[in-house]
């Protein structure tokens, strides 16, 4: 084993239902960092898998060279949402 932690009977029930459903990732992505955007009084957010991911896009934000008001770094993909 790896390790991790037991996932909650709640979280179990709610993941099985999700799973019977196809996602459009790219609507996903930009819908949940309107509404955490929104719920947290800011322009914009964006949910990524953890630390490193979201230190990427912080650096492509400031690094500039934007792209139709999208700022990307080369390795970044093209489907970021635009850096404020």
């Amino acid at each position: 084993m790896f390790g991790g932690c037991r996932v909650r009977p709640e979280a179990a029930k709610a993941m099985a239902e999700a799973s019977a459903e196809f996602v459009d990732l790219d609507r996903l992505l930009e819908s949940s960092g309107r509404k955490i955007a929104e719920k947290l009084g800011v322009e914009g957010a964006v949910v990524t898998s953890g630390a490193s991911p979201a230190l990427i896009l912080a650096a492509a934000c400031i690094a500039g060279g934007g792209r139709g008001g999208r700022y990307l770094a080369p390795a970044i993909p093209p489907r970021l949402p635009a850096c404020v």
